[in-house]
């Protein structure tokens, strides 16, 4: 608003401290929407507290939906540096004799010690396949798909490297110094005796052909032979193709690690600890939410303070509305009913929830754990807690959601407080103008009269003085 620093500088009165005192009473119907604006967004905050916790407590509950984390196993080994495991829900608890006889491998072939190869141009072909030895006699079965023959220009070692690497052949070539020479280093990408492959050189590369079938001399020393896993377990010998072994032993998988005359024993035992940490997560979630709205609704009657949300159905209609849905009892597929409370779970006097019994909880987990897992994650044809806390919570912070549109509704009020408060301000200032015309032009009227009186009064003493001397 602006201010004329002169007003009632021609009559002497304090003109601008009554217009401060006249504009700060219209001044408050804005100050009483302002005050009105501050608790509205005071109550969307407390809102956005609440959908907060429960969208929480929807996360946490959905964790309980999967089935199989009532029936998880856990896995150990009496020898994790010889083979290790891992199980999921299907295994089957028990005790597995594992030896490991063999370690799963790729063929590895490096050019000979003592002089770093010489090569030009020329072409390489590269055959994956099996090399078999039977009766003393080394046979190699081409594998599919076809031989690949690189068409080399180079002339230095690295070019072949590059050349052999680019082509991507299910071999990769590397050059190590092994301190006096430059090495080509080749291995297969994979792991297992069909990864095993054979070379054949020409022209400028014809000295680097390599067949271990043959017997024949090659500029190539055989470092490391292509071979299965081969492990027996409890009893029956195993051969697989990579050293992590998903379909030995029913949902367990092994990790073999290093060769071990010694068998290890790989122990599968029902794990509820899974379980346990979500169900308890659960329980935070939901006490959480309870706890945030009956401290946002309640009221200090010794203070005689309220809270942000004392006496707000639609808040209470939220904690009434989750405790209704977390205590109903679930009908189970065998025609019994099952209830927090009869895994050690009670509601308190506060409305929250807790185990108080946590070995009730862990005796159902170990017992009658399919039981556990249709009361929160359901069937085909029937909803356990999980889905009904998801269905309840998402009618409050789902689309279109109970909470949802009071908040909305909050949010319009705002913005309807807003117009009103920037009309009344365009409306003050008009005011405030009137105000300091008026007061400009009585200012300049009283000066005039002040400026009369002085006059009138310099003659009247005039005059006075005229006639004393007369």
């Amino acid at each position: 608003m602006a201010s004329i620093s002169s007003l009632g500088a021609g009559s002497g009165l304090d003109l601008e401290g009554l217009v401060t005192k006249l504009m700060a009473t219209e001044q408050q119907p804005v100050t009483l929407l302002q005050s009105k604006e501050s608790k509205v967004l005071a109550k969307v905050s407390a809102y956005g507290q609440i959908k907060s916790t429960v969208s929480s407590l929807q996360d946490a509950a959905s964790a309980l939906a999967s089935k199989a984390i009532y029936s998880a196993t856990s896995a150990t080994s009496s020898s994790s540096a010889v083979v290790s495991a891992a199980s999921t829900s299907s295994a089957a608890a028990g005790s597995y004799s594992v030896t490991v006889n063999a370690l799963a491998q790729g063929q590895r072939i490096s050019s000979a010690a003592g002089s770093t190869p010489s090569v030009s141009a020329g072409s390489l072909t590269i055959q994956l396949g099996t090399y078999t030895t039977t009766s003393g006699t080394t046979s190699f079965t081409a594998a599919s798909p076809a031989a690949t023959a690189i068409k080399f220009s180079g002339s230095s070692l690295t070019d072949l490297r590059d050349a052999i690497n680019a082509a991507k052949t299910g071999v990769t070539a590397s050059i190590v110094n092994d301190g006096g020479n430059s090495r080509l280093v080749l291995q297969s990408d994979g792991m297992g005796k069909a990864t095993a492959f054979k070379l054949t050189g020409t022209d400028g590369l014809s000295s680097l052909s390599f067949d271990a079938s043959t017997g024949a001399s090659s500029s190539f020393t055989s470092l490391q032979t292509a071979q299965d896993a081969s492990i027996n377990v409890q009893g029956i010998d195993i051969t697989r193709s990579s050293n992590t072994i998903t379909d030995a032993i029913d949902g367990v998988t092994l990790t073999l690690n290093s060769t071990s005359s010694t068998a290890a024993t790989i122990k599968i035992a029902k794990d509820s600890s899974q379980a346990t940490t979500l169900i308890n997560s659960f329980i935070d979630a939901y006490n959480a939410s309870v706890s945030t709205i009956s401290s946002l609704t309640s009221y200090d009657s010794t203070n005689k303070v309220s809270s942000t949300l004392t006496g707000d159905s639609s808040a209470k209609g939220i904690r009434n509305m989750l405790r209704s849905t977390v205590t109903q009892g679930i009908t189970l597929s065998d025609g019994s009913t099952m209830r927090l409370s009869d895994l050690g779970i009670s509601l308190q006097k506060d409305g929250t929830l807790k185990l108080e019994t946590a070995s009730k909880l862990s005796s159902a987990l170990s017992t009658k754990a399919d039981k556990v897992a249709e009361f929160f994650a359901g069937t085909n044809t029937t909803k356990g807690l999980s889905s009904l806390v998801n269905t309840t919570t998402k009618s409050m912070i789902g689309v279109g959601g109970s909470l949802v549109g009071t908040v909305d509704n909050l949010n319009s009020s705002v913005k309807d407080i807003d117009k009103q408060i920037a009309n009344w301000n365009v409306r003050l200032t008009a005011i405030e103008k009137r105000y300091r015309a008026q007061f400009s032009a009585l200012d300049t009227a009283i000066s005039g009269m002040k400026s009369t009186s002085s006059y009138l009064t310099q003659q009247l003493t005039a005059l006075s003085k005229l006639n004393s001397s007369n």
